[in-house]
């Protein structure tokens, strides 16, 4: 997981990264471990973050969530985004299943995650799914 969390950092340019795995009826971030540093981030399958990365094979990010007409979904979605200070965050999948979620703080140039590091992202995450299996 800290290879893999730093080669993201590298490739988008990001100020952290946080990996939740699925554990049971939750998924409880792995890396960074450092309770000491910040606290541990878990969310529950119920959540409407991971309800909606259960939906959608793209990653949700929070600059679109508040460009577009704002519904209810969108609404708490942002809210949940930025009371965990995330922009972005990417299911990571295996045979279609939610096993995991990358959660990536800000981009450390300022800029929002447009399509291409989206599209990186994207890649990067399907590398890891595949050398996890």
């Amino acid at each position: 997981l800290r290879r893999f969390s730093e080669m993201i950092t590298q490739a988008v340019g990001t100020d952290r990264v946080a990996i939740l795995l699925l554990e049971g009826d939750r998924y409880i971030q792995r890396y960074p471990h450092s309770p000491e540093t910040a606290p541990i981030v878990t969310l529950a399958k119920s959540d409407p973050l991971v309800q909606r990365l259960l939906q959608v094979q793209e990653p949700i990010v929070a600059d679109s969530l508040q460009r577009r007409r704002p519904t209810e979904e969108r609404l708490v979605l942002a809210h949940k985004m930025a009371s965990l200070k995330t922009s972005i965050a990417i299911g990571i999948r295996s045979r279609e299943e939610l096993d995991g979620i990358m959660l990536l703080g800000s981009r450390l140039t300022g800029r929002i995650y447009g399509n291409i590091e989206q599209n990186a992202l994207q890649k990067l995450r399907k590398a890891m799914t595949a050398e996890s299996s």
